[in-house]
């Protein structure tokens, strides 16, 4: 098999129940931004020789998943995140829609199910997160794999160093606009852990702040569709009332990311995307 996997993270001990779940004689390539020397001993007392570690001194999840990418041994990348794990087979069946795929024109996506989790709440998270994904193909990751040799048809990079959240939405709009088929491959499925609300409606408001910078550097990217009236017609009052606070956090850091750009008159965007 000549697949790279390639896992960004900071912090999160998730990862190694993602790496132990790769069931395929994959290289797996966990690209740690921002990790402490604690995290990276434990991760290397733990994982071993299976993984091969790549350290970026900053945290910015763009930079981690280009430098993943970039030092893979392998043409062919498969995306993960840290907290979520390979159900059996999944590797298998990207590897062969890899084989069977045109690596010049198409991108291969599997699919993701949320955890419910143990309360009510993160139940509802889930459900959130699942609705708003329903029926839309994107080239969101996780799972996405891609031959290498897309990247100049990409605009010579998958992730752009200035963006540290949104990234995937910058991608998957240029993946869409070079006219690049995005192909399932439902055969692959990966768990993401259960979400508490708080940390969902954190992503909800660093998406915001990923936004602001976005349109600071005029990155274009489509809308999110996030309509409180179809949530309440499609799942009801409890999931539109949590869509209400969910888009409130996503406004939230939108305008914290004007601002921050505006009072450091740009600097902290030079912090934020300095390698």
């Amino acid at each position: 098999m000549k697949l790279s996997i390639v896992i960004p993270c900071r912090d999160d001990a998730q990862v190694v129940a993602c790496a132990r779940s790769i069931d395929a004689p994959a290289e797996i390539v966990i690209a740690l931004n921002g990790s402490t020397p604690t995290f990276v001993d434990a991760l290397r007392r733990t994982l071993g020789d299976r993984v091969r570690l790549e350290l970026l001194p900053r945290p910015n999840r763009s930079l981690a998943a280009e430098r993943g990418i970039a030092t893979a041994s392998h043409d062919s990348v498969l995306l993960m995140d840290s907290d979520c794990v390979f159900t059996p087979g999944s590797i298998a069946a990207i590897d062969s829609a890899l084989a069977a795929g045109d690596g010049d024109a198409e991108v291969f996506k599997g699919d993701i199910a949320f955890d419910c989790g143990a309360t009510r709440l993160s139940a509802l998270v889930a459900r959130s997160r699942q609705r708003r994904m329903a029926g839309r193909l994107n080239a969101y990751k996780p799972p996405l794999a891609f031959s290498r040799r897309l990247r100049a048809r990409l605009g010579g990079h998958f992730f752009d160093a200035r963006l540290p959240w949104k990234e995937d939405a910058d991608l998957d709009y240029r993946v869409r606009r070079a006219g690049i088929r995005i192909v399932p491959v439902p055969e692959c499925l990966i768990r993401h852990a259960a979400l508490s609300p708080l940390a969902d409606l954190r992503s909800s408001f660093l998406y915001g702040v990923g936004a602001a910078i976005a349109r600071h550097h005029t990155v274009p990217m489509h809308p999110p569709e996030r309509s409180v009236l179809h949530s309440f017609e499609r799942d009801g009052a409890e999931a539109a009332v949590y869509l209400v606070v969910s888009n409130g956090a996503r406004a939230a850091g939108v305008a914290y990311g004007h601002a921050r750009i505006r009072w450091s008159g740009g600097t902290w965007l030079d912090e934020l995307a300095a390698r």
